[in-house]
């Protein structure tokens, strides 16, 4: 038995080893991808900087020697592949795997060092040598000019590696290409570390220079494409408590168990979108719901966001004002509401307990089942989960407007009334098994 395999990565000496250590994973709203091509191999060969095990690397029982490569052309002279002969020069049957690498040493566009353009993976008993082919296209030597807009080739000599990983080279063979005469994307803007692959540190103007445009900002934009973990900056109470968990057990995984739970990260990690488009299940107006729940619109989040905007300005803070003359006017009403249950118990007197319990207790019910009524009306307007109702009645994305300050007024308009009969309820169902008499005593 000889596996034979070979590594599809490499295997770097430590995470400070590689490009993206000090930008990834991203704590910010954005996560910046500044090694560029340099990824994997590409990095550490242009950069130079040793592994533990390269990209290609692979263990046998047995050894392969390459040997006698040369270009195969098509009939009208075109590159189509390289053929070799690998024989196995050991005493155990195994698995070669022949690798082709494509480089460019005199590049004037900046690019890796080499790159994987073909394999072949042949099986040989002890003392077989085989004549196999790598075939290759045009594509081999293309590259992206984001100032065309279009694949070019930069014309010249190139170097067919042929190697047993990509830090054990065999064979090598010159070839000439004719270009597109594109001219350098990058000529004159600054981006030495691109072309030195250099990119553990790449300088903010550097990267700005490379990307064509400012760098995004890391601040948290309230919408669909924000992530778990930034649920921490909305205005919601409700999605603090799931940021505070979720972040809890993201700490967790990381405190050395060594089974780190993957579900945990996968959520933590994820945009709010993803919760409609990864299933037909969850439609996109549950994702409106979280966002407008996030962004201070929802019942719970209602009185964060309005005194956010009360600092700040804007509709909130006439939201704002008319909210505490609600608030105001439903205590009176309270209030009002209290005296009027006295005045009926002196009204009435102590020889009508039971008419006056009747009273009280349908008072108190009508209260009640009116304030629930009231609730029930608000959150249908405002709170997050109700995705049926905001469904058929066409809700839009909400979007700080007047009709949506308009629709939040009438909401905890409802909202504090519905409160208040709650509360008014309440009190006349305890009235109701007061003795009047004992309860004229005290009010005197």
């Amino acid at each position: 038995m000889n596996p034979s395999g070979h590594l599809a990565e490499t295997w770097a000496r430590s995470l400070a080893d590689t490009p993206c250590a000090r930008t990834f994973p991203s704590d910010e709203a954005t996560a910046e991808y500044r090694e560029g091509l340099y990824v994997g191999y590409r990095y550490y060969q242009m950069a130079g900087v040793p592994v533990a095990f390269p990209f290609g690397f692979g263990l046998s029982y047995t050894r392969f020697a390459y040997a006698d490569a040369a270009p195969e052309l098509t009939a009208t002279g075109e590159l189509r592949g390289v053929s070799l002969t690998v024989e196995n020069v050991g005493n155990v049957a195994g698995a070669a795997v022949a690798q082709l690498y494509v480089a460019k040493p005199d590049h004037v566009v900046f690019r890796p060092e080499q790159e994987l353009k073909g394999f072949c993976r042949v099986e040989l008993a002890p003392g077989e040598k085989r004549r196999v082919t790598i075939e290759l296209d045009d594509t081999a030597f293309r590259y992206y000019n984001v100032r065309t807009g279009a694949w070019e080739v930069e014309g010249g000599t190139y170097e067919l590696r042929i190697g047993d990983s990509c830090d054990d080279i065999r064979l090598t063979l010159l070839t000439t290409v004719a270009g597109t005469g594109a001219p350098d994307p990058y000529e004159g803007l600054g981006v030495d570390s691109y072309r030195t692959g250099r990119v553990a540190d790449v300088p903010d103007a550097e990267f700005a220079a490379l990307l064509g445009h400012a760098i995004p900002s890391p601040r948290v934009t309230i919408g669909r494409d924000m992530c778990f973990r930034d649920l921490g900056h909305s205005r919601s109470p409700i999605l603090w408590v799931v940021y505070a968990v979720l972040s809890a057990l993201h700490r967790r995984n990381y405190g050395g168990s060594g089974a780190p739970n993957l579900n945990v990260e996968f959520v933590y990690n994820m945009p709010l979108h993803a919760i409609a488009t990864m299933t037909s299940v969850v439609p996109m107006g549950v994702v409106d719901a979280l966002v407008r729940e996030a962004r201070g619109w929802g019942l719970l989040g209602v009185l964060p966001a309005l005194l956010v905007r009360l600092i700040t300005g804007g509709w909130f803070a006439a939201v704002w004002v008319l909210s505490l003359i609600i608030l105001l006017i439903a205590f009176a009403m309270m209030a009002a509401e209290r005296r009027r249950e006295f005045a009926v118990l002196r009204l009435i007197g102590t020889s009508r307990r039971g008419l006056c319990r009747l009273i009280l207790t349908e008072s108190g019910l009508c209260s009640l089942a009116g304030g629930l009524i009231g609730i029930g009306a608000a959150a249908a307007v405002v709170f997050p989960f109700t995705t049926l109702i905001e469904t058929q009645l066409g809700l839009p994305y909400l979007t700080p407007d007047a009709k949506t300050m308009a629709l939040l007024a009438a909401a905890t308009l409802v909202l504090t009334v519905g409160i208040g009969a709650l509360a008014s309820g309440w009190s006349a169902l305890r009235l109701s098994r007061v003795d009047p008499g004992a309860t004229l005593r005290e009010g005197a």
